[in-house]
This record gives C-alpha cells, sequence and structure tokens, in this order.
C-alpha cells in the first residue's frame, strides 16, 4: 500500500515523501512476506510554467532509502537515485505527459550502482466534471539482475469532491518478461492550503 505525501512550497517547488509500508510480497519459494518497503524522499523544480503555446517542463531528483528488510527480499538493501524530466500539456479536456527517468541503482551483486533509463507516455481525459480516464505506456531498460520490461496502464477516475478523487484499472505486461497483468487503486486527497489567498 504505497502512500504519497506532497507539499507545494510555491508554485514552483514541490517536495515529497514516500513510503511502500506495509508491503507484501510472494517470494521464490510460494512463501509470502510481509513489513515495511522501501522510502522515497523528492524534490520537483517547474523551469517553464505551461501556457497555451508551449507545454510545461519540470525536473525532479528523488533517493530511495532501503528501509525495507533486505533479509525478507522486500527490497534491494540499497540506495537508488532518480533524476527525472517531465514534460506535460493540456489542450482542452486532454492532458498528455511524458517523463524520462535516468536511475542509478544500487547494485545487488557487487559494490557500486548500475544506471537504466526508464519513460513514461500518458493521455488523461476528462469526460465530465467528475470523471476521467487515463491511459500510460511505461517501460525500463535492464538494470544490474532486473531486466527490462514495458507495461500498458489503463484507469478511471472518479472526483468525490473537491479534495478527494479515487481512481482504479489495470496494468498489463507488453513484454515476455513483464508481468501478464495487475490491479491498481488509489485515493488522491487534498489535505489543506497553507497559505492565505490573495483577491
Amino acid at each position: 500500500m504505497p502512500l504519497a505525501l506532497r507539499f507545494a512550497v510555491n508554485r514552483r517547488i514541490l517536495i515529497e515523501l514516500d513510503t511502500d509500508s506495509p508491503f507484501s510480497l510472494k517470494v521464490p519459494s510460494g512463501v509470502t512476506r510481509t513489513g515495511a518497503g522501501d522510502t522515497q524522499l523528492g524534490i520537483q523544480a517547474v523551469l517553464l510554467p505551461e501556457t497555451k503555446s508551449r507545454p510545461g517542463v519540470a525536473i525532479a531528483y528523488y533517493i530511495k532509502l532501503p528501509t525495507a528488510d533486505e533479509n525478507k527480499g522486500l527490497g534491494t538493501g540499497r540506495v537508488d537515485h532518480n533524476f527525472i524530466g517531465l514534460v506535460s500539456k493540456t489542450v482542452g479536456s486532454t492532458t498528455i505527459d511524458f517523463n524520462a527517468i535516468y536511475l542509478l541503482a544500487g547494485k545487488t551483486s557487487t559494490s557500486g550502482h548500475a544506471s537504466s533509463g526508464q519513460g513514461a507516455f500518458a493521455v488523461s481525459q476528462k469526460l465530465s466534471e467528475k470523471v476521467g480516464i487515463q491511459c500510460e505506456i511505461s517501460g525500463f531498460s535492464r538494470n544490474d539482475q532486473q531486466t527490462g520490461a514495458m507495461f500498458g496502464l489503463a484507469v478511471a477516475t472518479y472526483q468525490i469532491n473537491r479534495r478527494m478523487v479515487i481512481d482504479g484499472g489495470i496494468r498489463f505486461g507488453l513484454t515476455p518478461d513483464a508481468p501478464k497483468a495487475g490491479v491498481v487503486a488509489g485515493v488522491t486527497f487534498g489535505i489543506a492550503s497553507l497559505y492565505k489567498r490573495h483577491h
């Protein structure tokens, strides 16, 4: 059950704390292991705000802290670094997003880090004031002992009120080494606005 906490410092800077706890995994022996997952800290900065004539451009950096139990097989026990470029453009009720990621992952077999590339292309469409859909294609190249894979994702969203959105859908593998299919679901809460609004 991943949890992400995000705080907008201002219109250009966003900080984030992610955790994968609690985390459950069935290891190759067939035994299910459960415990704390890994933790990520990140910061995102908007370089170019989106306008009518150009997309918005941002960069981000995330560091993975190995808080998951390596002995249970719930994590690698290594520190990872993610460098991300984000491009987004909204035209009418359609939003197009592209993310490119350079990952430096701590090796599990030897010391040091292994590098790989990741990418995601998503299209989101508002069907009404409350209902929307999102389709995404993503993938990553081989990294250390992990083989590369590509995935497809289809999600429906529903805005319950001004602060709460729920979503759910399916993710399916597009390459032989990717998991065949999976179910995803989530809830987004807007907790509070900590800044005074000026009229």
